[in-house]
């Protein structure tokens, strides 16, 4: 799908590739809990990999999250 000009592939379980990937296209998952290192242009859209809140794509687009963070002990 496209939004606000944007090319998105979403699904519940991140791709390693993806449709339009070369192309500019980002792939928004969620199913690693922020644990899964993205590759460029794929972002954990998760409440879980955003501090338990939802985000817009214009907060996913300006942030880089280059590292899946490490799990925290209990």
């Amino acid at each position: 799908m496209e939004l606000d000009g944007v090319g998105l592939v979403l699904c519940h379980y991140p791709f390693r590739t993806w449709r339009n990937m070369s192309r500019g296209w980002r792939n928004l998952h969620s199913h690693s809990h922020g644990r899964l290192a993205p590759l460029p242009r794929q972002t954990d859209v998760g409440v879980d990999a955003w501090d338990f809140r939802p985000v817009t794509l214009v907060e996913i687009i300006a942030t880089r999250r280059p590292r899946a963070r490490a799990k925290q002990p209990t």
